[in-house]
């Protein structure tokens, strides 16, 4: 098996003995390998997918923000106004 697809922290002998573990979608706090095997994910998509897979209002969120703009780097004086907005909202929740 020729693997073009570096696994970081793998034992990359050991997948291209035993072939990956491939996951083909998730829904909630599930997960499905490509031979539609059904999995909990404990680790959320080790640790970012906190929220649950396949939730259409964070898709939706996100595709209304790239429509927007996609990223600005805070580096220096510069930023993005949906940045600032966060910043506020999370400074009213948790203040310093």
């Amino acid at each position: 098996m020729v693997d073009s697809l570096w696994h970081g922290f793998a034992d990359m002998g050991s997948v291209v003995a035993n072939g990956r573990f491939v996951v083909a979608r998730g829904e909630g706090t599930r997960i499905w390998d490509t031979n539609g095997n059904e999995y909990l994910d404990a680790t959320a998509g080790l640790w970012f997918t906190n929220v649950g897979h396949g939730r259409t209002e964070v898709a939706q969120a996100v595709a209304d923000q790239l429509t927007k703009v996609a990223h600005y780097s805070g580096f220096g004086d510069t930023t993005a106004d949906i940045t600032v907005e966060l910043a506020d909202r999370l400074g009213d929740i948790a203040p310093v």
